[in-house]
């Protein structure tokens, strides 16, 4: 009995620091910031910032309730959560993995992923990392209409180093490509600023688009091996998705930038 006891003071103890991380520090310590810039460059609304605060503070007032109460209706059991040192160890634990996963580059991803989608209610235009899907698009139709394969690994480089949002809508795009009637294969050829493949039919844009998609969804995960390879296929297109700064989406030159955009709008 008492090794289960211990059990299940490890399994709440864990939990319940993990939960409280995230519920009340990662608002503060993420959230909350990255709200504030981005509501300073003009990408959102302030209100976002409140979006944040508000959800610190509603769970700062749940656990002091929680707390409130112990202390009046079970001091027994307030004074042993607040004396044992085990049980703060346990918790401390569970904040410790809590850090670790946001610090990890798939709990970075994950992170990111979660805040666009909770303010792109708050948006103000085009969101930061709305290059990088017109990138993809670019990358994209420049394998499906010239048959670049370097750029069509370009556009799965693209895939696999977003965000999860931004790689299923990605994947998103390119299913629905996968199913396109002939006039979709039509928007995409008036993307093209150069004389295309005479052979470029509805069939072939599906082909492709169902050839990146299977890279981009068995991907092993080295991206370090891909960009490599890109930068051995064409280096132009590996510096223009390079680590920081925006996608260039210039150097893919036989597709019309402006034709982009609309693709993209079409697909947002």
């Amino acid at each position: 009995m008492n090794v289960f006891f211990q059990l299940v003071l490890f399994v709440v103890g864990v939990a319940f620091g993990r939960f409280w991380f995230g519920a009340i520090m990662l608002p503060v310590v993420y959230g909350i910031p990255r709200a504030v810039m981005w509501a300073f460059r003009g990408h959102i609304l302030p209100r976002a910032i409140l979006f944040y605060a508000s959800s610190a503070i509603l769970w700062s007032v749940v656990f002091l309730a929680l707390a409130v109460a112990a202390l009046v209706f079970s001091p027994d059991l307030a004074r042993f959560l607040a004396t044992n040192q085990g049980l703060t160890i346990r918790q401390r634990c569970g904040i410790g993995f809590g850090i670790a996963q946001m610090v990890s580059k798939q709990g970075r991803r994950d992170l990111d992923s979660d805040f666009r989608r909770g303010v792109r209610q708050y948006a103000k235009g085009k969101m930061p990392g709305s290059e990088l899907k017109e990138f993809f698009l670019a990358a994209s139709a420049s394998y499906f209409l010239f048959d670049d394969r370097a750029a069509g690994h370009a556009a799965v480089l693209a895939a696999v180093t977003s965000s999860n949002e931004e790689r299923d809508d990605m994947l998103a795009i390119l299913l629905a490509i996968t199913q396109a009637p002939d006039t979709v294969a039509f928007l995409f050829a008036s993307a093209s600023s150069q004389p295309m493949r005479s052979e470029f039919t509805t069939q072939r844009l599906r082909a492709h688009a169902e050839d990146l998609s299977a890279q981009i969804v068995s991907f092993d995960g080295n991206t370090d091996a891909l960009r490599q390879r890109l930068a051995a296929e064409a280096r132009l297109y590996e510096r223009a998705l390079g680590t920081s700064g925006k996608p260039n989406l210039a150097v893919f030159s036989k597709v019309d930038e402006a034709a982009i955009h609309r693709l993209s709008q079409l697909y947002s």
